[in-house]
Formats: structure tokens, sequence, C-alpha cells
């Protein structure tokens, strides 16, 4: 009995042996990236595949874990790099040809903007010598060029405008939030070369001007470098391209303010050769009232041209003039241009 236990214990220690050396075996030739079987237990270890997905992922932790911060897109390091391109993407938008391309860069250049300078170390003091050119004066040509087409436009389109509605017209469209808003609309605003940053002049207080002021200066000044490089044709169409046309859309009563109606109406209708106007009470309620009303109508001779009501009799004239004042200029405006003028002219001769 002894003797077969003891064959049985030999026999599972050279079993034991032999699976411990079989396992050496497998871990020397590097056969465990499969499946093995030791006391019963299964071991499998993860093919490559796997352990490159762990990798990225421990990756993506660590990006994660230093909080990388995204790239965000810069506008004015990319337009200070591409500036070339963008200038030629700009004349190309608006149609502008340029013979001598310095003229518009001066145009698109502030005061204050610093560009490449010339160091002298001759002396004890270095001094730096600008070479580059600002756009005050052609901003100044600009402006002037522009009131003088915009007058000349008004007066030959409309010669029955009075001369307050053409100051009027001429002030909404030289005025700083039309020139403002039209230079945003051409992208003008990108292409001015400026120390500072355009949108963060506010945060500027050091500084004698504004956004707003910079912006008009340098469409001004585009106007002029048109005027320079290329005429005063192509100064005046450009002009009246941009500037004049601002008016479609707009409503008259909101350009239009006559601070004496009657005065102004009475000059027109005397120029014409016309009875002068005048100012009639046409009715009349609620005078026992807190809110009378009054109707009052502007006649020359026996036709009424307008009326207004309101609760005073004085508000209520100066409103009827202010209509009939409006209804001269809407129907002066309405008239043919100069000439569809002249040629409705020939037709009737």
């Amino acid at each position: 009995m002894a003797a077969c236990s003891f064959t049985k214990l030999t026999a599972c220690s050279s079993l034991l042996q032999k699976c411990c050396w079989r396992w050496k075996e497998c871990t020397q030739n590097g056969f465990l990236n499969s499946s093995c079987v030791v006391s019963g237990v299964r071991y499998y270890r993860g093919s490559n595949r796997n352990t490159r997905k762990r990798e990225r992922n421990l990756r993506q932790k660590l990006i994660k874990r230093e909080a990388t911060e995204p790239k965000v897109f810069d506008k004015k390091e990319f337009f200070r790099q591409n500036y070339d391109r963008e200038l030629f993407s700009f004349k190309s938008r608006l149609g502008l040809t340029f013979n001598d391309d310095n003229t518009l860069l001066t145009a698109l250049t502030h005061e204050s903007f610093k560009a490449d300078t010339i160091t002298d170390d001759s002396g004890d003091n270095e001094a730096s010598i600008q070479i580059s050119e600002h756009n005050a004066r052609l901003s100044l040509l600009g402006l002037t060029a522009s009131s003088l087409y915009i007058v000349d436009h008004l007066c030959s389109t409309y010669p029955s405008l009075p001369r307050l509605g053409v100051r009027c017209f001429h002030d909404f469209l030289l005025g700083r939030s039309n020139i403002v808003k039209l230079a945003q609309q051409v992208s003008l605003p990108d292409m001015i070369r400026l120390e500072h940053d355009l949108d963060d002049l506010h945060k500027e207080k050091h500084l004698d001007f504004r956004k707003e002021d910079v912006v008009c200066d340098t469409f001004f000044a585009l106007v002029g470098a048109i005027y320079v490089d290329q005429g005063c044709s192509e100064a005046r169409r450009f002009v009246e391209d941009f500037i004049i046309t601002q008016l479609q859309g707009e409503e008259l009563d909101k350009i239009l303010h006559f601070d004496f109606p009657e005065k102004v109406l009475q000059n027109i209708f005397a120029i014409q050769g016309k009875e002068k106007p005048e100012a009639r009470l046409i009715q009349q309620s609620g005078l026992n009232t807190l809110v009378p009303v009054y109707v009052v109508g502007v006649f020359t001779g026996d036709k009424m041209i307008a009326e207004a009501s309101s609760y005073s009799q004085i508000r209520a004239k100066n409103e009827a003039l202010k209509a009939a004042l409006m209804k001269y200029c809407q129907e002066g405006m309405l008239q043919p241009f100069p000439k569809e003028r002249k040629q409705l002219n020939k037709v009737a001769h």
C-alpha cells in the first residue's frame, strides 16, 4: 500500500516538473500572445492593436491634464502676413485700378503707423527716420472732392430741391455714421494700417482719435487716392456709385429737417411766381376738453397743398407747413434725371 502511494507521488512530481519546464519554454519563445492553460487558469495578453489604442487613450488623457488651449484664428496676424494678397482682393472687389500702388498704400496708412525705420548711430543719440507716409492730406482732398461731387449731383439731378434740402442730404451722406457703415460694407477697416488694434482703440485713453475717426479719414483718403491716381472722373464715379447710393431706401422725414418751413416755402413759391402759401384752420373739435383737435391746411389760392392735425393750433400749422414742403420735395425728386429730362423736352418740341 505504501509502495503504491509512493509510486503515485513520484509520477505526480515528474508531471509537475514537465509542466513547469514547458511553461519556461513558452515564456522564452515569446508565445504569451496566445492563450495558455496553467493549472486550469486562462491567461491572455492583448494584441498590438489594443496596445496602440491604450497608448492613444493615454496620450489624450495627458493632453487633457495639461489643459492645452485650442488654436484661435488671429485675424490681425493673418492680415499682416498676407497684406499684399488682401490688398489685391480689396482692389478687385471695388473695381479699382491704380497706376501706382503706393498711393493706395498711403491712403490706407494712419499717421500713427510705425513702419520700418532707418537708425543713425553716428552720434551719441540714436535718431530714427520713418520712411512711410500717412493719409492726412489725401483725406482732406477726398473729403473736399466728395462734398463737391455730392452737391453737384443733387443740384443737377433735383433742380427744384430747396437749398436747405441739399444741405440735409449732403450732411447725411457725409455723416460719420453713414461713412462708417459704408466702410464696413466694403471691408475697409481690415485694410487700415495702424499702430494699435482698431477694435481696442476705446481702451487707449491717451489717444486723441477713435475708431470712427480713423475709418472716416481712411475712406476719404481712398477717394483722394483715386482722384490723384486716376483723375476726377473716376473719383466722381466712385462717389456716385458708393456714397450717393446710400440714399436708396431711406425715409425723407428722417433726413430733411426744416427749422422755418414757412419761410422756405414762401421763397420757393416766390421764385416760381406762384401765390404766397397760406395756412388756414379747416376744422376744430373738443375745445372744452383736455385734448382738443385742430386741423390746419396750407393753401395756395383755392388749392390745398397739405393738411395736418394736432392738439395745438400753432403746432398743427407748423406740421401742415412741413407736410407741404415735404410734398414739394418729393414731387421734385420724382422728376426724371437730367438726361431723361432733356430727351423728354426734345420729344415734346
